[in-house]
């Protein structure tokens, strides 16, 4: 993914734009941008009032905020042994929800959570 435009050839594409000096196909080849791209700085400053790029937020919300982490490390420490489907398991069952093991497992993650499971010694 390429860095933004900087917010000066932004500014100068609405200005021009909003001046009526071309419509967007002619802006676009006069400022060496995307048809898109001037379209959407136009729509960005109509709607903000701004053309500084919009903050990238990546992927969607986790399905276990930061403050549900302490009842997480509440079910690990309850039985450290669990594996991380029982994990999942005991979540989902206090909860009411259905989320997927890989869910919990990235919360653990980033809670810097480590439970080792004990091995059975015969």
């Amino acid at each position: 993914m390429t860095a933004p435009l900087s917010k000066d050839l932004r500014e100068r594409i609405v200005n021009a734009y909003e001046q009526k000096e071309g419509g967007y196909k002619k802006l676009a080849k006069i400022f060496k941008v995307a048809v898109n791209s001037v379209r959407r700085f136009v729509e960005l400053k109509r709607s903000t009032n701004s053309v500084a790029p919009k903050r990238y937020v990546r992927g969607p919300k986790p399905s276990i905020t930061k403050a549900q982490t302490a009842l997480l490390k509440e079910i690990i420490a309850e039985k450290p042994d669990r594996s991380l489907p029982e994990i999942t398991i005991e979540w989902n069952r206090r909860n009411g929800t259905n989320i997927h093991r890989s869910s919990v497992s990235r919360a653990i993650q980033r809670a810097n959570i480590t439970f080792k499971k004990n091995v059975s010694r015969l």
